[in-house]
């Protein structure tokens, strides 16, 4: 049954899990270690995203793996910073995720946290990567049209960009909210995002989507 909540032990933690493998999305809880190499079900087939935050304890910041990101670099969801390291913090496969025990913000002995694991389903959705052109017709195929799109610029600063098809119905889709700040919703020309029937278009010179490189999350 998708979402229903069960105990997974693939892993070297056992971890409680909701996962809905036809949307390509779970919801992990698990107590860190502290352990070398510890691992963690997370009910998908090697999610191509996680976001990861202590429960447990305050003022930790919400860590990111994109899998074009390799196992050592990471964002931080509340923050609008470029890539930080931390060697092979991560590695995501078929069944679980591996931590490296030295890494706080994931694998504390004695915290609690929660991870949002996605992994792209063909027609539905999908996890990529981009390199900004400062042109229009800046193209991203996906084989969908979406309905949300979130982008964050990786090699320097930048907002968590997020975009739907709800408060923007029509092109191009202006208005935006960022996952990184509470601020309220902005609407700017600059943010030139066109929103096709297979995929997405990015223009313009904003640096937040098409200066620099960048990772996106899309759902139809």
């Amino acid at each position: 049954q998708p979402g229903y909540l069960t105990s997974n032990t693939d892993g070297t933690i056992t971890s409680t899990v909701a996962a809905n493998s036809e949307a390509g999305f779970s919801i992990v809880e698990y107590a860190g270690n502290g352990s070398a190499g510890a691992t963690v079900g997370h009910g998908l087939t090697s999610p191509q995203m996680v976001m990861i935050k202590c429960t447990s304890t305050g003022s930790t910041n919400w860590i990111v793996y994109a899998n074009s990101l390799g196992n050592s670099d990471y964002l931080t969801l509340n923050s609008s910073g470029a890539i930080a390291t931390y060697t092979n913090w991560f590695y995501s496969n078929a069944t679980t995720f591996t931590l490296n025990q030295t890494f706080g913000n994931a694998n504390t002995s004695g915290r609690n946290y929660v991870a949002y694991c996605f992994t792209s389903i063909p027609g539905y959705s999908h996890i990529g990567s981009y390199v900004g052109t400062s042109a229009s017709g800046n193209v991203q195929y996906l084989g969908f049209e979406p309905a949300f799109l979130m982008i964050k610029r990786t090699d320097g600063s930048g907002g968590w960009i997020m975009l739907d098809n709800k408060r923007s119905t029509s092109n191009p889709r202006t208005k935006y909210l960022t996952a990184n700040t509470s601020d309220a919703e902005g609407d700017s020309a600059s943010i030139d995002v066109d929103f096709l029937t297979n995929g997405f278009s990015v223009g313009g010179t904003n640096t937040d989507i098409n200066v620099g490189t960048y990772i996106y999350l899309a759902i139809a």
